[in-house]
């Protein structure tokens, strides 16, 4: 059961504004509209169940990635978040070959 609507903060709407426009740019407007269902089923699927993610110990002892490819439809990019109260805290959207660790530090700490 869905627990609400989902809070993103703005540097993580800028993340996905970023890639759809760069996607829209580089592969075309039927290709970002593809990521951006992408996006939407994975944000969707965050918020019933954030654990359905990978913990990243690597990242952080808190740290959590949810890779947004779905079977047949490829995609680099990950959420990066931990759970709070059974929910998602949601730090960025980022190509999963970026320094998480990094992100990490430093959207955590805004």
């Amino acid at each position: 059961m869905p627990r609400g609507r989902l809070q993103l903060p703005l540097a993580t709407r800028q993340d996905i504004l970023d890639v759809l426009k760069f996607t829209r740019d580089r592969f075309g407007a039927t290709k970002a509209q593809d990521y951006a269902s992408l996006i939407r089923l994975a944000l969707r699927d965050l918020v019933l169940s954030p654990r359905t993610g990978q913990p990243r110990q690597d990242i952080d002892a808190d740290a959590w990635i949810y890779p947004i490819t779905r079977p047949g439809r490829k995609a680099r990019h990950v959420f990066l978040y931990e759970i709070v109260n059974d929910e998602p805290r949601i730090y960025g959207f980022f190509y999963d070959a970026m320094d998480l660790i990094r992100k990490w530090q430093t959207r955590k700490l805004r």
